[in-house]
């Protein structure tokens, strides 16, 4: 009995925990990190028929990398969703350069095969906030249009 009682508290104690987790958690997401979507950079460094290189990072989350969406022949709303991954391969130079840090914020997208087809495409690359995914930002230098045979 006793050996029921001790399970039954450590698991009401385990569930509180979690609960007191989450909405610190949600707090901090919501309230005072709130602002730092806004502090969403980025750009795309190269972009051709092989694929579209970029960074993006948020300075006030160094430690989360941000997400990167890719879309082609239209923006968010209307265009094809081509690619979802996180910003998050190794730029060394860059990233000095630019955050002051080692930090990993590279991506690389490759141009689906669908789009070799010697006809005109348009690409938007996003960079959205880790936790709150309607918080995005059209990169710098994006919605380029490219043919590729």
């Amino acid at each position: 009995m006793k050996t029921s009682a001790t399970i039954f508290a450590l698991l009401v104690m385990l569930i509180l925990g979690i609960a007191t987790l989450f909405i610190i958690q949600s707090n901090d997401i919501v309230g005072q990190n709130k602002a730092a979507v806004l502090e969403i950079q980025g750009g795309i460094m190269q972009i051709n028929c092989d694929g579209i290189a970029g960074w993006a990072w948020n300075s006030q989350l160094l430690g989360i990398n941000v997400k990167i969406k890719a879309y082609a022949d239209g923006d968010v709303l209307t265009g094809k969703l081509i690619y979802t991954g996180l910003a998050n391969q190794a730029t060394p130079t860059l990233a000095k350069a630019i955050t002051g840090t080692e930090g990993k914020f590279g991506f690389n997208v490759t141009i689906p095969v669908q789009y070799k087809d010697n006809k005109e495409h348009k690409y938007y690359i996003y960079a959205e906030d880790f936790y709150i995914s309607s918080k995005r930002v059209l990169l710098e230098n994006t919605y380029k249009q490219l043919t590729c045979a």
